[in-house]
């Protein structure tokens, strides 16, 4: 256990040495290159929701390969702790939709006799049982899926990760789409300019991989806080069309 919690400790301490020395070579680049600041495309506002409507459709179809590589990887032993959860999930819900029409039957169905009503309570009680039992057979599998959980989405990472970068690569990309690339673009521009342009998509391809990697919900999350920051600039501008109204 100490072993592995020192190893962690090691890869971690080394993670954050090689992030720190990506952030020194980035500003080491930006000063030697004097990179020039980007500006944001005129009509961002309208093509916002397009950029992100785009991000969304590929992310779920990355999701989908991501789900393909990752049941073709998997151990036999997933998918039978995955079919018995279903069934028990299955047993539970009838079981519970069988307690309703029980219920219902005792409480709107006039005139009962003492004997349907001592069924219906045992009835009951053997639903509830059942729920019961579905419960821990549902527990006990998602249990014994942990070891594979963990292996899944070390996988899971690795393998979005790397088709978003090859879909980035082949030509879709997030940053492209949201600043004006002309001034770092053409063959008679200087060499440190072009180096600039180069880095530019190397990021971009990156950011676009990392991005899709992490599927629909990470765009909706970008798309929700785009919103919220959009809608709270119409407030702010209609309060002072207001005021300069009044």
């Amino acid at each position: 256990m100490d072993d592995a919690v020192g190893g962690q400790g090691k890869s971690g301490k080394g993670l954050m040495a090689a992030c720190a020395m990506l952030c020194v070579a980035a500003v080491w680049l930006a000063a030697q290159w004097q990179s020039g600041a980007l500006s944001f495309r005129d009509n961002l506002v309208t093509l916002a929701p397009g950029i992100f409507g785009s991000m969304l459709l590929v992310a779920l179809f990355v999701e989908r390969m991501i789900e393909v590589f990752v049941s073709l990887w998997a151990p036999p032993e997933v998918a039978v702790h995955q079919q018995a959860i279903d069934y028990w999930q299955a047993q539970r819900g009838r079981q519970k939709r069988r307690i309703a029409d029980l219920l219902a039957e005792l409480n709107s169905t006039p005139g009962l006799t003492d004997e349907r009503k001592s069924a219906i309570a045992g009835l009951l009680d053997a639903a509830r049982q059942q729920i019961e039992l579905a419960d821990d057979k549902i527990d006990a599998e998602q249990k014994a899926l942990l070891p594979y959980s963990i292996q899944t989405t070390k996988v899971t990472t690795w393998v979005g990760l790397v088709l978003g970068m090859i879909t980035s690569a082949v030509g879709f990309r997030f940053l492209a789409q949201l600043v004006v690339l002309t001034p770092i673009t053409g063959s008679a521009l200087p060499l440190s300019v072009q180096e600039q342009y180069s880095a530019f998509i190397a990021v971009d391809v990156v950011l676009t991989g990392a991005v899709l990697a992490g599927g629909s919900k990470l765009v909706h999350q970008i798309f929700g806080v785009y919103e919220a920051y959009t809608t709270a600039w119409a407030k702010v501008a209609q309060a002072r069309g207001t005021a300069s109204l009044s």
